[in-house]
């Protein structure tokens, strides 16, 4: 995380990432991060008020982060540990139908 006034801030480092999700009911606008895959690691990070959400990607269009700014100016870059071009993974996650 960069946060204006109190510069970087490592989080978590080196950890699966196990998903993210948006709250946007009741006005709570705040995206969770979970990183972690036992309870000894387990990491959940809270990004509130989010303006702006943007995958970076290599010259190659690979997806190696994803940039979260909020509207007090800190941003919560998750970085990729493998990038990985789109038609690479495609089926993986989800398995197409034919």
């Amino acid at each position: 995380m960069l946060d204006r006034e109190l510069g970087a801030q490592l989080v978590a480092e080196n950890l699966a990432l196990q998903g993210i999700s948006a709250d946007a009911k009741d006005g709570e606008d705040v995206i969770l991060i979970n990183v972690g895959d036992t309870s000894e690691n387990h990491v959940n990070h809270a990004v509130a008020g989010p303006t702006h959400v943007r995958l970076k990607q290599t010259a190659q269009g690979a997806h190696e982060a994803l940039d979260i700014e909020t509207a007090s100016g800190a941003t919560t870059l998750l970085r990729f540990r493998i990038t990985a071009l789109p038609e690479t993974v495609d089926g993986v996650l989800f398995p197409q139908n034919n």
